[in-house]
């Protein structure tokens, strides 16, 4: 018995459904059985008490309607099973009230059916519900009485109790169904929530043995590289660069990696801080890269800006490393900041080889290094780690404009930071 009501109550669930999709089918073949073994009950014992036969005939009218939405929900036509449900129900709840007049009292049902809408349509359609739930009982206890009611003479006196009695069950089956399956997805998240702590554990452990343990072989070959040219006199020396090259590349290849996983572990304090003293400490921090490259760095525009901190920091370190190492000449970065549209825009703009309209769609993704440019130092890491922390600072970072010559990346903040 449990299993065919499992059947009919997963009726037309498949996998491709989201679980407020899977939610609103079962609700609606659970309300479909119970409607359906209440009216089939119903015509029993209308057939032993010898009802009137318009009894008979409305209840065929309601199992034909609900016959007919299960098929939809069986066919994969949700969406058409509950409009259908709901539109149907009230027609005939409407059809009953008109013919038996509005002392037959079926407010309750009212109100269940349209409960019961709100749980299966979608926002879209619950004001119409509303809407079509009040012109129906309005005009039948406001119109029809001027004309009078058709069948009126054939009220059955216990009609007003059965079917009370059915809007109490079926809201209780609503409630119920929705409570437990809340209950159910509840349990899931959790469950979901403690997978997704034992992976973070599990990617920090593996975080760990990346920044600790992996460095120190690639240092090692490195080093013992360096020795075994020194040693050999300088023969075979092509190999041993290569080796030192790529040795250095795979070092910062591990560094970004982590510094992609530590990401989150910014803290999300907003404060208002100086993009010139950001610059400045950049330039300190780079100090030898910029003596090395005699890269000049230059800044105009609004300086006193707000949001997180180390975010813009990290951002623009990335920006003007990038911009000294894809260089052929003498880098000359220019970083302005304007407010327009309720955004500080912070545009940073270089002299170095540029980069080529094919491959500007994917210079932020992971790894991914333009093939002109293997030779040079870089994971492919660098633009990707910068989106992600303009994304936790609630920005955004895209390229402005790039060619055969420099480069303009532009970065996007709210003025009005509020992460919450």
């Amino acid at each position: 018995m449990f299993r065919l009501y499992n059947s009919i109550v997963n009726a037309g669930v498949t996998g491709d459904l989201s679980f407020s999709d899977k939610l609103r089918t079962q609700l609606c073949n659970q309300s479909i059985l119970i409607a359906t073994t209440f009216i089939l009950l119903h015509i029993v014992v209308s057939i032993v008490l010898s009802y009137p036969i318009y009894e008979i005939t409305i209840s065929l009218l309601w199992v034909i309607l609900f016959g007919t939405c299960f098929c939809l929900n069986y066919k994969n036509l949700h969406v058409t099973c509950r409009i259908l449900l709901i539109a149907g129900t009230l027609s005939i709840i409407g059809l009953i009230h008109h013919l038996y007049g509005p002392q037959t009292r079926l407010e309750s049902l009212y109100i269940s059916i349209t409960i019961l809408g709100l749980f299966l349509l979608k926002r879209k359609h619950w004001l119409i519900t509303i809407v079509i739930m009040l012109t129906i009982y309005f005009s039948n206890v406001i119109l029809y009485p001027m004309i009078g009611a058709k069948l009126e003479e054939y009220i059955v006196q216990s009609a007003t109790i059965q079917y009370f009695i059915f809007s109490i069950v079926l809201s209780l089956a609503i409630i119920g169904k929705v409570l437990i399956e809340n209950k159910s997805n509840h349990k899931l998240l959790k469950l979901q929530n403690s997978k997704m702590q034992t992976q973070n554990e599990e990617l920090m452990r593996f975080n760990y043995i990346i920044s600790h343990d992996l460095k120190e072989p690639i240092r090692s070959i490195v080093g013992l590289t360096g020795l075994l040219a020194k040693k050999t006199n300088g023969e075979n020396s092509d190999i041993s660069s290569e080796i030192v090259t790529l040795g250095t590349r795979l070092n910062n290849m591990v560094n970004d990696i982590v510094k992609f996983q530590e990401i989150d572990k910014i803290s999300q304090n907003i404060e208002s801080f100086s993009l010139s003293e950001i610059i400045e400490n950049i330039k300190s921090n780079i100090s030898k890269t910029l003596t090395k490259s005699d890269a000049v760095i230059t800044h105009h525009g609004v300086d006193q800006i707000s949001g997180l901190k180390t975010c813009v920091y990290l951002i623009l370190k990335n920006l003007i490393e990038n911009s000294i190492k894809y260089n052929n000449k003498k880098p000359v970065i220019t970083i302005q900041c304007s407010t327009e549209n309720c955004h500080y825009s912070i545009t940073v703009t270089d002299n170095g080889i540029g980069i080529p309209d094919i491959y500007q769609d994917e210079v932020f993704v992971m790894f991914k290094r333009l093939n002109q440019i293997k030779s040079e130092k870089g994971s492919g890491l660098g633009l990707s780690i910068s989106k992600k922390i303009a994304q936790k600072d609630g920005a955004t970072l895209e390229i402005l404009k790039s060619g055969n010559e420099g480069t303009t990346f532009i970065l996007k903040k709210p003025l009005s930071d509020n992460l919450s």
